[in-house]
């Protein structure tokens, strides 16, 4: 049976299920509650503060007191069942915590709050959404814990759906066909399975070598020995991985894959290619100028796939021809800057002509960043074979069915670096990446740790952990021999990376008109992000970079999203492969292995920035859409809570005025702690009569979010600074300059509950206030009245881009009303204006009309 069942509403301590876990649950279970207490206290004391407070938030414990002890009798509230459940986590996460980091990164984007420090928070939250989350780390961890088997490589494309049924709906079907491969003499159980992001599946069998009878203290019981063997299929890759010590099961697993998916798999040999010059491989395929300078006879491509592209966002391109050569196509391109090779991975596949054959060469990228290209040979008479893998080197200087390193360009070097970076502990490195990783060192990025476990001696025991106990007997059987192990683990110095990219930063600034600005710290969903803050005096652009290791939730990318501020994410740990669903709107997310690999900082940075610029138009009215939504639905102000919080309101309120009125710019954030309000924002209209007349206006705007019954209260203090604010503006010779009337036309308040005492007071005190000839007023703009001008703005866009000057004159009166407040029957009017088609700017063109007329032409004509 399958470990990798979801069960609705399982037992806490479920016996078979912690047992195949491997946790000592029987004796956890036993536990007296002074025991319990004991072991509970052990396991904080033995946790740094950082995972001590996340396992308080985790819990709802108030940790209180300055001293480590005094943090931990707070936990005194627990439970028994809530320390039990503690102490199992803690124990399945006994030397799993690479693979734990790893597996919840995965999964953590779709949690609201992301625990960045505890194992066992992580552990929680997983497994409170389901099981078999649990059962997936278990398998993984075996899998990690194993040596690399030996690997094949499918001779086409597999699917998810179909490679995941082996374990669940062949399941049987597998382990017959593996009995009978054994010639009946074995038996096998597919005992768990685990995927990544539908791009892996890793399968883990048991194989039966024993069934013997063993003692036991209370009785002596059944015991069915076995010996696991492990297998991935890499989807993405199209790589088949077999970890096992046993031949006839590889044969067996290989025979299975090949059956099921109707393919055949080539040995990849662990030998590494790189006897090629990187500059000879980009003449090759982008000049079509093989490396001997020599005509290859006999073989045309006529079919070539590139994974990116330096064209805005970088989209794939094809080039096709059916009887004919695509390279001088290719060197076209490539003339005309609109195609290049960054290095082997770029090219996806290839299709040949010979007169013998045509086939198609698809490129392979493997996790540590090596290429190899392969060949569908079913059918293909091996002298052939040989003379097509021979023209292919002498066409490209690269070998078929072999791995390529590719390192030797700047992009691939960067894979090979992530790839190190993901690492736990030290492997057997070839020469490139005992380099890469010699200079992580010496940068201090990577750095060793020496660290200990405990396991115990007895055979029929499997105790493990990896921190130290007080007693000299195995916890888990009382065995007086235990046995402990030291090894190096890998770790990654954030502090380093961060100052590190900021030292790129200062270089790109000192060589461009940008400049650093002072870094910024957010909360969102109780997490804390670190942002380098960069600015354009020249363009007042700005841009700012998050160093994360570990996942993002949906919801943080959603608030990065709705400030509008060009962001970079630099990954670190992590592969570049796994980054795209992060790239969207105004978030651009990038591996630390490009940063650090980067050749020139001014065209790396300047090169990012432009590609989220590009996508300006259409990521503003995406967020917009998102802002009005929660704007929409915002609840009762007392009913907020602390998820939605003012500075948020500050985004989406300006996400909906710069939607609606381009020429805008928000303050708040970027000058926070400074009196300034929230933003401006301006109107440029033209109104037709004797004369035409440019019209031009510039209102200030400040934002006021409530969570209570009484409304906001603008009171003496909120006075005091809205007449500062509109005074100092009104000094600024661009705003008089500016403005038809010499100065602002109105400061707007916005507010999702006012408090309708403070309208007439706030107005007098502008009047009482401001200067002979200024008559800047307080208007009082209800957020479900703005959510309803954008809303009908929206849905009626095409109209009013017909009638911009109408609308923008009408809105304009609107913000100047003598009632103060503008309310849903003032913006309906300003909708009957804008769609008046008889007072139009331009008129439009029924196409439906044209269109009917077309086909009856047509039909006339025959």
């Amino acid at each position: 049976m399958s470990i990798n069942v979801d069960i609705e509403n399982p037992e806490k301590f479920d016996l078979k299920f912690w047992r195949r876990a491997g946790v000592s649950i029987d004796k956890i279970l036993d536990l007296s509650t002074a025991q319990l207490q004991i072991k509970f206290n052990q396991i904080l004391n033995s946790l740094p503060l950082s995972e001590l407070e996340e396992i308080g938030i985790l819990l709802g414990v108030d940790l209180t007191g300055s001293k480590k002890d005094e943090k931990v009798n707070c936990f005194s509230i627990i439970s028994s069942d809530g320390q039990k459940e503690i102490i199992i986590l803690r124990e399945f996460s006994s030397r799993k915590k690479k693979t734990i980091i790893r597996y919840y990164n995965s999964v953590a984007e779709k949690y609201e709050k992301i625990y960045e420090n505890s194992q066992i928070c992580q552990l929680y939250q997983m497994l409170n959404e389901k099981q078999s989350h649990i059962n997936e780390i278990y398998t993984w961890h075996n899998w990690d814990s194993k040596g690399t088997g030996i690997q094949f490589l499918l001779n086409k494309k597999v699917n998810f759906e179909k490679s995941r049924k082996i374990p669940t709906e062949y399941k049987k079907d597998f382990e017959d066909d593996m009995h009978s491969n054994s010639n009946k003499e074995n038996f096998y159980n597919v005992y768990s399975y685990a995927t990544n992001e539908k791009n892996k599946l890793v399968v883990m069998v048991y194989r039966q070598i024993n069934d013997v009878t063993r003692p036991d203290f209370d009785e002596p019981f059944r015991n069915k020995e076995v010996a696991p063997i492990m297998f991935q299929i890499d989807i993405t890759a199209g790589v088949l991985e077999i970890r096992s010590k046993f031949q006839k099961e590889k044969t067996g697993i290989k025979k299975y894959i090949e059956k099921t998916f109707e393919t055949t798999l080539s040995e990849i040999k662990p030998e590494l290619f790189n006897q090629y010059q990187p500059e000879e491989v980009k003449g090759a395929i982008l000049e079509g100028i093989s490396p001997n300078g020599q005509e290859v006879e006999d073989f045309i491509v006529n079919k070539i796939v590139f994974r990116s592209s330096p064209l805005v966002n970088s989209p794939g391109l094809i080039f096709q021809l059916e009887n004919g050569d695509v390279l001088p196509s290719v060197k076209d391109a490539h003339t005309r800057e609109c195609i290049d090779l960054e290095s082997i991975k770029d090219i996806e596949s290839l299709a040949f002509k010979t007169s013998k054959v045509s086939r198609t060469i698809r490129s392979t990228i493997l996790e540590e960043g090596n290429i190899m290209f392969s060949l569908d040979d079913s059918g293909i008479e091996p002298k052939i074979k040989e003379e097509i893998e021979e023209k292919f080197f002498l066409k490209f200087g690269i070998p078929l069915n072999k791995l390529i390193s590719n390192s030797k360009f700047v992009a691939g070097k960067a894979d090979l670096t992530d790839y190190l970076m993901t690492l736990s502990t030290k492997k057997d490195f070839t020469v490139i990446e005992q380099e890469i990783f010699n200079e992580l060192i010496v940068d201090k990025i990577v750095f060793e740790e020496p660290e200990k476990s405990i396991s115990c001696k007895n055979p029929e025991c499997d105790y493990t952990d990896d921190t130290s106990i007080d007693s000299l007997e195995c916890p888990s059987c009382g065995n007086t021999e235990l046995k402990i192990s030291e090894y190096n683990s890998l770790n990654i110095s954030l502090d380093t990376v961060r100052s590190f990219v900021k030292e790129l930063i200062d270089s790109f600034c000192n060589e461009t008109e940008w400049e650093l600005s002072k870094d910024t710290e957010k909360a969102y969903n109780k997490n804390k992000y670190k942002f380098i803050n960069l600015d354009n005096k020249q363009t007042n652009e700005s841009l700012q970079i998050l160093i994360q290791q570990g996942a993002i939730s949906n919801s943080v990318l959603d608030k990065i999203n709705r400030t509008l501020t060009p962001t970079v994410i630099v990954f670190v740990g992590v592969l570049e492969k796994y980054l795209d669903k992060y790239n969207n709107n105004c978030i651009f997310p990038i591996s630390f292995g490009r940063v650090y690999n980067m050749e020139e900082p001014k065209n790396f940075f300047g090169k990012i920035y432009a590609s989220i610029e590009h996508r300006a138009k259409s990521y503003l009215s995406s967020v917009a859409g998102k802002s009005f939504d929660l704007l929409e639905n915002l609840p009762e102000p007392e009913l907020i809570g602390d998820k939605y919080s003012p500075s948020d309101f500050e985004d989406d309120v300006f996400n909906i005025i710069k939607d609606i009125f381009p020429n805008a710019e928000k303050w708040g954030k970027k000058m926070s702690g400074k009196e300034v309000p929230e933003g401006i924002f301006a109107l440029t209209y033209t109104v037709q009569g004797a004369e035409e007349q440019k019209k031009q206006y510039v209102f200030s705007y400040d934002c006021k979010l409530n969570k209570n019954t009484k409304g906001y209260d603008l009171g003496k203090g909120e006075q005091r600074k809205a007449y500062d604010y509109v005074e100092m503006l009104n000094q600024i010779k661009y705003i008089t300059k500016f403005s038809n009337i010499k100065q602002l036309s109105a400061h707007i308040f916005i507010s999702n509950n006012f408090n309708s005492n403070n309208y007439e007071t706030m107005a007098s005190h502008f009047y009482r206030k401001l200067p002979e000839n200024y008559d800047t007023r307080p208007i009082f703009f209800p957020i479900e009245v703005l959510t309803f001008l954008h809303s009908e703005y929206r849905k009626n866009y095409r109209q009013i881009h017909n009638s911009r000057n109408i609308f923008m004159d009408a809105v304009y009166k609107t913000l100047i009303t003598d009632k103060l407040v503008i309310d849903i029957d003032d913006i309906k009017e300003v909708m009957e204006q804008a769609l008046d088609k008889d007072l139009a700017d331009y008129s439009e063109l029924d196409t439906f009309k044209v269109t009917k007329d077309v086909v009856k032409e047509l039909s006339k004509r025959g």
